[in-house]
């Protein structure tokens, strides 16, 4: 697949293997890459007590905290499917991708298994549920894949901290 060259305000939608891939509002010029998959996401901001579910086609924002979170990807599933007999229980590898404050990017993984959480900026990380669950004989669609993190704060209001570094700053 070769993408063309694009420009600030093109729109590139183009059907791959069923999936229509969207590059919207190209904010400069991007040199081509083949083997990148450009996906358009939608904004959740819902928290429930500590918990949000995104999809792969969505990206959770903290309006308190100033983060953005996504799934890169789903790296490994080598879960028991239903209706299988497995030796052992498997597990799910996800990647993330965490955007603080606008500027500091994170990328890490979160497993079903040995790395449930992780803490980064004073906040917690946790992996609680991956679906679909794969059954017997039947593919998951990678666009499916939802997850469900616990996000728990331990430093108090970071947004907060920000502000007062960045007047202590400017003093």
């Amino acid at each position: 697949m070769n993408l063309p060259k694009m420009y600030e305000g093109d729109y590139v939608e183009q059907e791959v293997i069923g999936v229509t891939e969207i590059m919207d509002k190209v904010m400069k010029d991007l040199s081509e890459n083949p083997n990148k998959k450009y996906y358009r996401r939608d904004i959740v901001t819902e928290k429930q007590n500590d918990t949000i579910a995104i999809g792969l086609s969505d990206i959770y924002y903290d309006f308190e905290n100033d983060f953005r979170l996504q799934i890169d990807s789903v790296t490994n599933d080598s879960r028991c499917p239903y209706g299988a007999e497995c030796i052992g229980a498997g597990h799910v590898d996800v990647r993330l991708d965490l955007i603080v404050g606008g500027n500091y990017h994170s990328q890490f993984t979160l497993n079903t298994t040995y790395k449930k959480e992780t803490i980064i900026d004073g906040i917690n990380y946790k992996l609680v549920q991956v679906s679909p669950h794969p059954v017997v004989n039947e593919k998951i669609d990678y666009p499916n894949y939802r997850i469900k993190i616990v996000i728990e704060n331990h430093s108090g209001n970071l947004l907060q901290k920000r502000a007062s570094n960045r007047q202590a700053a400017a003093r």
